[in-house]
């Protein structure tokens, strides 16, 4: 069963905050949030394979409005210019529990270190 949030935030520390109606709260880290889009760009919808993860979102990226579309999903548009993900409310709530879990890197994950490489 799929719960509605009740509440967005956008918390200074760089957080993305959701309370949800049955009382939980997710709070994800901006860059992590937006390296797990959902959409058929960052995800190859065939294969089902990430080809954006974290490592290639910028690290001052952060939400710029947020949306609701119908009563399942949020639409986010980032400051990248990117908002082709909709997040589900059960993605929501996977990705909080994901996140939770640790760790927080993901397997082949590199660093961001600008488009031209060197990182130090």
């Amino acid at each position: 069963m799929s719960h509605a949030p009740v509440k967005i935030h956008r918390y200074k520390e760089g957080l993305f905050g959701v309370d949800w109606e049955d009382g939980n709260r997710t709070a994800l880290p901006y860059r992590w949030l937006r390296g797990h889009c959902p959409c058929a760009h960052c995800v190859d919808e065939w294969t089902g394979v990430r080809r954006v993860g974290e490592a290639e979102v910028p690290f001052n990226v952060e939400p710029v409005r947020v949306e609701s579309v119908g009563r399942y999903a949020l639409r986010i548009h980032w400051n990248d210019k990117h908002d082709a993900g909709l997040y589900t409310y059960d993605y929501l709530r996977d990705l909080t529990a994901k996140w939770a879990q640790g760790p927080h890197v993901e397997p082949g994950a590199a660093p961001a270190c600008g488009s031209k490489g060197g990182c130090v």
